[in-house]
């Protein structure tokens, strides 16, 4: 984008980590917080040379990430950080991985300026 001087547009995944604390989720929540401080840091450099940087902060999205032994597991395991965790989102079913593409599309289209 550099390089060929048009402008353009980043969009960084975070998390509702990224905005808030959750518990139990120390490691995680502070790389999210990060991924929100580099998103405003480069969207500052970036702006006058017209590239626009945003983060998505999706919550419950139903995916491979959410969906396996593993994590089922560790909330088995841990369920007062489960119960926690599930207390920082939002109390509506969770986002299809195409909703948060959408918004993504959404952010990097000519309809986002």
């Amino acid at each position: 984008m550099l390089a060929a001087d048009n402008g353009g547009s980043i969009v960084i995944t975070s998390s509702i980590a990224g905005l808030k604390g959750v518990a139990g989720c120390t490691h995680y929540t502070a790389a999210k917080h990060g991924i929100v401080g580099l998103m405003r840091t480069l969207a500052r450099e970036l702006a006058p040379r017209s590239i626009r940087v945003n983060t998505i902060h999706p919550t419950g999205v139903d995916s491979p990430m959410s969906n396996n032994d593993f994590f089922g597991t560790w909330l088995e395991q841990h369920q007062e950080l489960g119960d926690a965790m599930r207390g920082n989102m939002m109390p509506v079913d969770a986002m299809a991985m195409e909703d948060v593409s959408a918004v993504i599309a959404w952010l990097v289209s000519g309809d986002c300026q």
